[in-house]
């Protein structure tokens, strides 16, 4: 897996953690 700069991982991780929401809170 690439490395990835801060401000990728953190948009990457909010992503993750936006489509998880949606999961959980279905």
């Amino acid at each position: 897996m690439a490395r990835k700069t801060k401000e990728d991982a953190q948009k990457t991780r909010d992503q993750i953690l936006d489509a998880a929401e949606h999961v959980f809170y279905r």
